[in-house]
């Protein structure tokens, strides 16, 4: 019979806002794993507030991505979920 393997102790907080700030999480990606993004896009209204953290560069990233395309960056992060939480699912 196999022994369960340890479950990992959680992070205490200050250990999570650490590895948050120091992993780059865009790193992890390849380009292979981009998706289009479709920027003509309807959102439905808004009924929730949420706070993310997100690295520096990324924001910066999404900020100059979403002056390109001459929309704000946060209506960029929303269409960005709403379009790629299929892949998810």
């Amino acid at each position: 019979m196999k022994k369960n393997p340890k479950k990992e102790k959680p992070l205490s907080e200050s250990d999570y806002t650490e590895y948050i700030e120091n992993t780059d999480f865009g790193a992890q990606l390849s380009s292979g794993e981009l998706v289009p993004v479709n920027l003509n896009f309807n959102l439905k209204a808004q009924d929730r507030l949420i706070s993310i953290r997100l690295s520096s560069e990324l924001i910066e990233l999404l900020k100059q991505t979403a002056k390109k395309h001459k929309t704000k960056y946060q209506k960029l992060i929303r269409a960005i979920l709403e379009e790629n939480i299929v892949h998810y699912l």
